[in-house]
């Protein structure tokens, strides 16, 4: 969670009228992708984790957290 939220502070201010979230991405107990809402709002958190994933996603667990 400390991984997320550091993320969410990434763009804090800077999201417009969105939150700023984080997002980590964990599979088999590791990291394997983080993201953070974009600046303006777009896109999100969780959609540049998703992105930014080189790895299968099945199995993996999402975590988010907005700051």
């Amino acid at each position: 969670m400390k991984l997320a939220l550091s993320q969410a502070q990434e763009n804090l201010g800077h999201t417009r009228d969105n939150p700023s979230v984080g997002c980590v991405i964990t599979k088999n107990n590791s990291v394997i992708s983080v993201g953070c809402t974009s600046n303006n709002g777009i896109p999100h958190a969780e959609y540049n984790a998703i992105y930014r994933s080189k790895l299968n996603l099945k199995d993996a667990k999402l975590y988010v957290l907005l700051s």
